[in-house]
C-alpha cells in the first residue's frame, strides 16, 4: 500500500512517503518518485521492506519540492520468486 497524499511539514504526521509492505515482500528492488517532467525527486534501490529509515521527505536536492502531484514506481521481489511493478500518483501537500 502506498498513500496517495502526504504533507512533509514536520508536524510528525505523514511527513515521509514510504510504501507499506506485506510479509510476502522479500526485497524492494527500486522505489522512485518523479515529477511531471520526469525529474527524479527520490530514489532508493535494493533494500529491506521494513527499513523505516527510508522514504521521500518531499525534497529535491536541498530544496522543498513544489506542492502537487508526483508519480511513483515501485519494483519488488516477492516470496513467490516473482518481480512485481507498481505505479501511481501521490499528492504532496
Amino acid at each position: 500500500y502506498i498513500p496517495n497524499v502526504f504533507s512533509p511539514n514536520n508536524d510528525g504526521i505523514n511527513d515521509q512517503l514510504a510504501p507499506y509492505y506485506s510479509k510476502k515482500v522479500i526485497r524492494i528492488e527500486q522505489f522512485t518518485i518523479l515529477d511531471r517532467w520526469g525529474n527524479i525527486h527520490y530514489e532508493e534501490k535494493d533494500f529491506e521492506p521494513m527499513n523505516t529509515g527510508l522514504g521521500w521527505t518531499g525534497t529535491f536536492g536541498e530544496e522543498a519540492s513544489p506542492k502537487g502531484v508526483y508519480f511513483y514506481r515501485l519494483w519488488i521481489l516477492a516470496a513467490d520468486g516473482l518481480h512485481y511493478e507498481f505505479n501511481g500518483t501521490v499528492n504532496l501537500l
